[in-house]
C-alpha cells in the first residue's frame, strides 16, 4: 500500500481528531483547548477541518497526558463516546460472534492509529488480543509520554465495546495491563481478573465468551461496514484482486466456514457471478477456501496449544472426521 494513502486513511481515525471535531462550532474554545491545554504553538493551530499527522497526534496525547494526569482517558466518557463513533467499531459491533470482532480488531486496527500494532493468539483457553506500537527511536519524554498513552487506549477501545455485550460478566477473561498495581484509576475500570505487570496489554477471552453475539450483532451491516474498511486500506484505483478480497473474508471469519453465497453478498455480487470472475483468473471459490483452511490448520498445529478436535471446531468443519480427512489429504501433498 502507497504510504501516502495509508497516511491519508489514518490521519482520518486519530485519536485527537474527533475531540477537535465536537469543538469546531466553538472556536475559542478550541483554540483555548490546543493552547492551554495541548500546548500548542497558537500560530500552528490546525483549521477547523484540518487533519492531524501522526507525530503531532502523539505529541498531542502526550502533552494531554502531561496536563491532565495519565489516567486521564479512564474518566473520559465524552472523550470514548466520540471516538467509537466510527465505521470501524461500528463493524465491530456489528461483528455475528464476540470471535469475529476481535479477528477486525487485529486486522484493521491500524486503522486507529497507523502506530497501533494489534495481535491475536489462539491458546486451548481462547483467544489473546495483545497491543503493542511501533517503536521510535529519538522521541523527546513528551513524544514518549504519548505513545506510552495510546498504547492502553488501544486497549481501552475494543475493551470498551466487549463490554457492551458482556455487561460486566467477564467469566474466566483476564486483562493485562503493562502497568504497576499502583496505577488505582486502571484497577477500577477494568473488571474481570487483572494480570498487572504483564508484557503488553491485552485481552484473553475464553471460547465461550467469544461465541457470544452482541446486541448490535448485525451479519449485513457487519459485511457491508467490512468491504468499507477494505475499500479504505484497498482503494479499488490500486485495483486488489478479487481473489484477496475472497481470501481476506475467509480468513477473518472465526467459528464457521463462510458459504460461497456469503462471501458473494460481502462483495456485492450474486453467487453466479463470483464464481464466474473466479474461474476467469483460474481459482475456485473451494481452492480459496482449502487454501485458508489449511495455511490457519498449519499455523494452530505448529502452535500445539489447541488439540485436533479443537482446531476442527474452530475452523468451522462439521465434524472431526470431516477434518481429519482435509489434514490427511493436506498431509500427503
Amino acid at each position: 500500500m502507497d504510504p501516502a494513502a495509508l497516511n491519508k486513511v489514518t490521519s482520518d481515525a486519530v485519536l485527537i481528531n474527533p475531540l477537535l471535531n465536537r469543538l469546531k462550532n466553538e472556536p475559542e474554545l478550541r483554540k483555548q483547548v490546543l493552547k492551554d491545554c495541548l500546548q500548542l504553538d497558537p500560530r500552528k493551530t490546525p483549521k477547523i477541518h484540518a487533519r492531524i499527522g501522526l507525530f503531532d497526534q502523539i505529541s498531542i496525547i502526550g502533552n494531554a497526558s502531561s496536563y491532565l494526569g495519565h489516567d486521564w482517558p479512564y474518566y473520559s466518557p465524552e472523550f470514548w463516546s466520540t471516538v467509537l463513533d466510527s465505521v470501524f467499531y461500528s463493524a465491530v459491533r456489528a461483528a455475528p460472534t464476540l470471535g469475529d470482532g476481535l479477528n477486525l480488531i487485529a486486522e484493521y486496527g491500524f486503522l486507529w492509529c497507523s502506530a497501533l500494532i494489534y495481535e491475536n493468539y489462539d491458546s486451548a483457553s481462547g483467544k489473546t488480543l495483545m497491543t503493542d506500537t511501533i517503536t521510535f527511536d529519538g522521541f523527546s519524554s513528551v513524544m514518549q509520554k504519548g505513545l506510552d498513552t495510546i498504547k492502553e487506549m488501544a486497549l481501552i477501545a475494543p475493551y470498551l465495546i466487549l463490554e457492551e455485550t458482556l455487561n460486566g460478566r467477564w467469566s474466566s477473561s483476564r486483562i493485562f495491563l503493562a502497568a504497576s498495581p499502583e496505577r488505582s484509576q486502571m484497577g477500577q475500570f477494568f473488571k474481570g481478573e487483572i494480570v498487572w505487570n504483564a508484557p503488553r496489554f491485552g485481552l484473553e477471552i475464553p471460547t465461550q465468551l467469544q461465541r457470544r453475539k452482541s446486541r448490535y450483532a448485525d451479519p449485513i451491516k457487519f459485511r457491508k461496514f467490512s468491504l468499507q474498511i477494505q475499500n479504505l486500506v484497498y482503494p479499488p484505483e490500486i485495483d486488489r484482486s478479487l481473489e484477496e478480497i475472497v481470501s481476506a473474508y475467509i480468513n477473518a471469519t472465526q467459528f464457521h466456514r463462510p458459504t460461497v453465497g456469503e462471501v458473494a453478498k460481502s462483495v456485492g455480487m450474486s453467487t453466479r457471478t463470483l464464481n464466474r470472475r473466479l474461474e476467469e483468473v483460474g481459482v475456485s471459490f473451494r481452492d480459496i477456501l482449502e487454501h485458508s483452511m489449511r495455511k490457519r490448520t498449519e499455523t494452530l498445529l505448529k502452535q500445539g496449544q489447541l488439540t485436533k478436535g479443537e482446531i476442527a471446531e474452530r475452523l468451522g468443519y462439521k465434524d472431526h472426521a470431516s477434518f481429519s480427512r482435509a489434514l490427511k489429504r493436506w498431509q500427503s501433498e
